[in-house]
């Protein structure tokens, strides 16, 4: 491929030029969706009690992509579950706003409406109980 009359580009200079433009527009898209994600993010402030709760199961947790989604719960790297609706409170959250005698009544109420889901360890049902509750 000639690029006017200076030089000539090998197929290896042709593939680099196409594999800058296709990484310039993914970048360009990911950083819309990012953006996206940010303010998605922001709604909720993951708790000290949360994070202390997900060091304790040996996993990290970081505010979620996902849309309505409060935690995303990551093992090795690779996000295993989201957890949390951002539309209703946990436990850290009742204790902040309500105290403890309300977050612990809000907690019981938790655990029977989810008690099918809470037991099964690895599932989303089990990180939610755990971190947030």
């Amino acid at each position: 491929m000639k690029i006017g009359h200076h030089k000539s580009l090998s197929s290896n200079d042709v593939y680099k030029v196409q594999r800058r433009k296709v990484q310039k527009e993914f970048i360009s898209k990911f950083t819309s969706i990012d953006t996206i994600a940010i303010n998605i993010m922001s709604s909720y402030n993951i708790t000290k009690y949360s994070k202390r709760r997900a060091r304790e199961l040996n996993v990290d947790i970081a505010p979620s992509y996902k849309e309505n989604k409060k935690i995303d719960v990551i093992k090795n790297g690779t996000i295993i579950a989201s957890v949390g609706d951002v539309r209703y409170k946990d436990y850290p959250t009742y204790m902040i706003s309500h105290g403890k005698t309300y977050a612990n009544k809000r907690r019981g109420l938790y655990r029977k409406r989810h008690k099918n889901d809470i037991c099964i360890p690895n599932m989303p049902g089990y990180y939610a109980n755990k971190i947030l509750w």
